[in-house]
């Protein structure tokens, strides 16, 4: 519902403004469409306050502020943050961080109407597919293998030989 009040919204250039209902309807579907087509696991609309108007897989975050809410030290929130200081049509990758207890990575760029900015779209990305990229062996032998690491130490990448154990989320629990 929050996304049919949405003030920054673009007026109706029809002879008439549709309903809200018939907006939300539209806007919904397009999302579904991309996230299917592209394999995101969600897609979220933040306001220009960094209040979430809209997120496709879970309603529970509808209201919720970036800046002051329980997610405020999210990387959903770093990547809004970036982006809403960044001059119009930058996007951005959100490093992989805990983001609702499980590791995920965001990419967002900053809706713009009439020049202004009016939100950021962000898409959280499967990690699956960098797994699968990481886990291509060509050379590597039986024993060798590749795995990405972040900045601050941490797995990016599932490990191909002990996946169980050498994992993101094991490297965000602390566990390894």
């Amino acid at each position: 519902r929050a996304l049919a009040t949405w003030p920054h919204a673009p007026p109706s250039t029809d002879a008439g403004p549709p309903a809200p209902d018939d907006e939300l309807a539209a806007f919904k579907g397009f999302i579904e469409r991309l996230v299917a087509r592209h394999g995101y696991l969600d897609a979220l609309l933040i306001g220009p306050s960094g209040e979430i108007i809209f997120s496709l897989r879970s309603e529970d975050l509808a209201g919720s502020d970036l800046h002051a809410g329980p997610l405020r030290e999210s990387n959903l929130a770093a990547l809004f943050r970036h982006l809403r200081a960044s001059p119009a049509g930058h996007a951005r990758f959100a490093d992989t961080a805990p983001f609702l207890g499980r590791p995920s990575l965001f990419v967002g760029a900053e809706i713009q109407h009439q020049g202004v900015g009016a939100g950021v779209l962000a898409l959280q990305l499967p990690l699956q597919r960098i797994d699968d990229l990481m886990a291509e062996r060509p050379g590597l032998g039986a024993s060798g293998e590749s795995y990405l690491v972040g900045a601050d130490k941490r797995m990016r990448s599932d490990s191909y030989l002990q996946p169980e154990i050498r994992s993101v989320t094991a490297s965000f629990k602390g566990s390894i």
